[in-house]
């Protein structure tokens, strides 16, 4: 947390014209009218917030939200969010329970009507970044804490930036896009809460409070040790795997392979996502293929001048030299 102090805080309330107050104000009111809620609009530099809590157990994820956008923004040096986000500030919801989460969906289903069971498949799940037409992430509390939840959002935020980042209307990589959200929340917050992954994705059957609240040296020391004993999987069996087929050591080795790729530049890393959208099959298929995979490796050897197989080789060699293994358990 003592990233998010200091820059992000001088900036934070700043006059911005970007979106009127006004127009925040009346979606709220929208919002709330049409589910029932009790809700209240708040606006920082770059996005627009709706509480389903009391202001303050926001707070914690407004400070998130914008540290995640500068962290971004350092890296990248993109600092007008419009290249991204066009002419409205993505509205970020944090709700006190699941009822509210519940609700939005529907008026978000309701009002925009991105695709047929959009509401039943946001849902399903309880957190959520929505690219198009209304640039959203949303989740709520219970179980999760304002703490915990800064964490979420941060990471939304992260997946909402490769999303938007030369939008090209169509899937992600999961390997890729998870890795870029765990990355930038690590980044933004110094540890890592890896509930985007455990119980939902590839890690059912393990203990969420062994693999919740990680250090991120600790992460780093652990991909260290699966490179030093050379079981880390193949980048080109990383990417096919569905999200759910992702565990622990897979997500470690895709965030560190995002680091990396920043390491040599963030204009190299996004421009990696602007190669592989590029490379992508405009055909919308949910699951992996040859060509996905194609796209990506054209997209390495477009940015980096290797395919998979020597990626791999020039990542590794660098987790080595930049990953210190540290002894100690890795959660707080």
């Amino acid at each position: 947390m003592i990233k998010l102090v200091g820059r992000v805080a001088l900036v934070l309330w700043c006059a911005c014209s970007w979106l009127q107050g006004q127009d925040a104000k009346d979606e709220a009111t929208e919002i709330a009218t049409k589910t029932g809620l009790v809700l209240e609009s708040q606006e920082s530099d770059h996005f627009v917030f709706l509480w389903g809590v009391p202001r303050a157990a926001g707070q914690p994820s407004l400070l998130a939200a914008e540290a995640a956008w500068s962290e971004f923004s350092k890296m990248s040096s993109v600092t007008d969010a419009g290249l991204l986000f066009g002419s409205r500030k993505p509205l970020i919801a944090l709700f006190a329970a699941k009822t509210g989460y519940d609700k939005f969906a529907d008026w978000y289903d309701a009002k925009f009507t991105p695709y047929p069971g959009f509401a039943e498949n946001v849902k399903r799940a309880v957190f959520w970044p929505q690219p198009t037409p209304r640039i959203a992430t949303f989740t709520h509390l219970k179980p999760n804490t304002p703490e915990s939840a800064r964490n979420i959002i941060a990471h939304e935020v992260g997946h909402l930036l490769v999303m938007r980042w030369k939008y090209h209307n169509n899937f992600l990589p999961p390997w890729f896009e998870e890795g870029f959200a765990c990355w930038l929340e690590a980044k933004t917050l110094g540890r890592n809460n890896c509930y985007c992954f455990s119980g939902g994705y590839g890690d059912r059957a393990t203990r969420l409070d062994k693999i919740n609240d990680i250090e991120w040296p600790r992460w780093k020391s652990s991909v260290a040790q699966q490179v030093r004993g050379k079981s880390d999987k193949a980048l080109r069996t990383i990417v096919p795997m569905p999200l759910s087929d992702l565990a622990a050591p897979e997500m470690g080795k895709a965030w560190s392979i995002v680091d990396y790729m920043a390491s040599q530049g963030g204009d190299k890393l996004l421009l990696f996502i602007e190669k592989f959208k590029a490379h992508w099959p405009k055909e919308i298929v949910f699951e992996h293929n040859a060509a996905k995979a194609a796209a990506q490796e054209q997209a390495l050897q477009d940015v980096f001048g290797k395919d998979f197989d020597s990626f791999d080789a020039a990542w590794r060699e660098w987790v080595l030299k930049n990953y210190k293994i540290v002894s100690g358990a890795a959660v707080k």
